[in-house]
């Protein structure tokens, strides 16, 4: 599974009302996607990590590691091997969410991370747990994640190819319990690191040291070695000689209006969205720019077996298995971050949806 059929997934289960755009958990909405690494939610997940553990149970038994169940050993047995742990079966609250198995080489995408936020107003919710980014690397993220994916991704992870720096995806709900508000957009995190996060940590640094009556000049004898600690690091709890408490630094971030993408007028209400930065030079006009960025996101599709079965300019039409969507064209010019391209489906939009069919359009 890759970024485009997680994407899709999402849209098919709000189609056939297997989940809400406004009623159902936000993890739920990706729940039934095949092939994550990790998943964070586990307590209230818990039978799609069992049938996590099932197809990792048989595609283990011809790759079989040091220290991992036997074939016959329950899905159960699987998931405590896989987390490292007894007690599974809990919500971690660590970054990310989820993260995409490693499944697609070549694909920029590729074993992607994606957080969820979650929000009953028009702004994102606050990022608690990590700096938004662009690109993390997963050797750095907490102990459960990084080693769950690594058993996961076997024997992969083990091999000089396998690639341990990520791309970062953030679900975004805005307006999650107004029906006739809500949108809903899976977004790649060049929308929100506009500047490398140690650049941002530089700045958060000096203006604190600053505000405590240094000049900017004594202050740059200790800004770089404080922009090079990584938020984790920073997070760390402090043992502090003959104290009684452990005193730790939280690092907590908000969106800036200019960053949030349900603020930009290409997103109406219940609207469902996949905004990404393609790798390709933001020049020309939209009419230049709109036709490139297609030609390299239909190559992310082709290369996780999703059909292009029509592109234009203005829309998208996409086939994974038995489902066919087409999807409206846009592009957002970022105030920040130049343009990010927009695939975009309006739920309800189309009377003519068919079960049987399983064929829907949002735009004709």
């Amino acid at each position: 599974m890759g970024v485009v059929r997680c994407f899709l997934q999402m849209v098919d289960d709000l189609c056939q009302s297997r989940v809400k755009l406004t009623d159902s958990p936000l993890e739920k909405l990706v729940a039934n996607c095949v092939g994550f690494a990790y998943i964070g939610s586990r307590r209230t997940l818990k039978q799609a990590v069992l049938s996590h553990s099932k197809l990792l149970r048989e595609r283990s038994g011809l790759n079989r590691c040091e220290g991992c169940p036997k074939y016959s050993d329950s899905e159960e047995e699987w998931a405590r091997w896989w987390y490292g742990r007894a007690d599974w079966d809990k919500d971690s609250g660590v970054f990310p969410d989820f993260v995409i198995a490693h499944e697609v080489p070549g694909n920029c995408w590729n074993g992607a991370l994606i957080e969820l936020k979650d929000s009953k107003q028009g702004s994102i919710a606050s990022f608690n747990s990590t700096l938004p980014s662009a690109e993390k690397d997963v050797n750095r993220l907490a102990d459960i994640v990084r080693e769950s994916v690594r058993r996961y991704d076997f024997p992969l992870s083990h091999t000089q190819e396998y690639a341990w720096k990520r791309k970062c995806f953030y679900l975004v709900r805005t307006w999650a319990s107004q029906e006739e508000k809500v949108r809903i957009s899976l977004v790649q995190g060049t929308f929100f690191e506009t500047l490398p996060n140690q650049d941002l940590l530089r700045q958060l640094w000096l203006q604190l040291l600053c505000g405590a009556g240094l000049t900017i000049e004594a202050s740059k004898h200790v800004l770089d070695a404080l922009a090079s600690l990584e938020r984790e690091e920073i997070a760390v709890s402090r043992h502090i000689e003959k104290a009684s408490i452990k005193p730790r630094l939280r690092i907590m971030s908000e969106v800036e209006a200019d960053a949030n993408p349900h603020d930009y007028p290409e997103i109406p209400p219940k609207a469902v969205n996949l905004i990404v930065k393609p790798e390709i030079a933001d020049e020309g006009d939209d009419n230049l720019w709109i036709p490139q960025s297609l030609t390299w996101f239909e190559q992310q599709a082709d290369d996780e077996k999703v059909d292009v079965v029509e592109s234009t300019p203005q829309r998208i039409c996409l086939r994974e298995k038995d489902s066919e969507y087409t999807f409206k064209v846009c592009c957002i010019h970022h105030k920040r971050n130049g343009r990010h391209l927009v695939l975009q489906y309006i739920h309800g939009s189309n009377p003519q949806d068919s079960e049987r069919e399983k064929h829907h359009e949002s735009f004709r």
